[in-house]
């Protein structure tokens, strides 16, 4: 296959999957070309990636539009539950931090983990200075009574 050709497929590939909002397995099946030689070219070609992205993003936003307007799609109700549950999951698995059931929070301490850092090696700076060995020539006090403290205080 010509590569002028092959582009032009993918491309076709990319407009299909923009328009109807199907998966990129079924757009390369509705517009003749291999999964794998899709795959292929897209890979090798940092243009065509980016097309691609785009393309994922935007059919997937369709599928979400798709849930909005089930019931004019499809007028059994039970059916139009199962399609959009299914619908649902897909997204949900494919991009869960946009349509995903669940919100994580991420939060990142940089100026706690530079601060602690900070305080260990002040710390391991000052443990060597107050280390001063063994002192030998240590007096022992004692405390003073409890009469000669009133005595200190004036109290007694």
């Amino acid at each position: 296959m010509l590569p002028e050709t092959r582009n032009t497929l993918i491309l076709n590939v990319m407009s299909h999957m923009q328009q109807t909002g199907e998966t990129l397995t079924r757009a390369c099946a509705e517009v003749g070309i291999g999964y794998s030689n899709y795959f292929l070219t897209v890979r090798a070609n940092p243009v065509l990636q980016q097309m691609h992205d785009e393309a994922i993003s935007i059919a997937q936003d369709i599928l979400a539009d798709q849930l909005v307007n089930i019931d004019k799609l499809v007028p059994d109700p039970k059916m139009a539950a199962v399609i959009s549950k299914n619908i649902h999951w897909l997204l949900s698995r494919r991009q869960p931090q946009k349509y995903g059931d669940k919100i994580t929070v991420q939060h990142e301490t940089s100026r706690d983990k530079a601060i602690i850092a900070r305080l260990q090696a002040a710390k391991r700076r000052a443990v060597p200075a107050l280390d001063h060995g063994p002192v030998e020539d240590a007096v022992e006090l004692s405390a003073p009574s409890e009469r000669r403290t009133l005595e200190l205080l004036g109290l007694g």
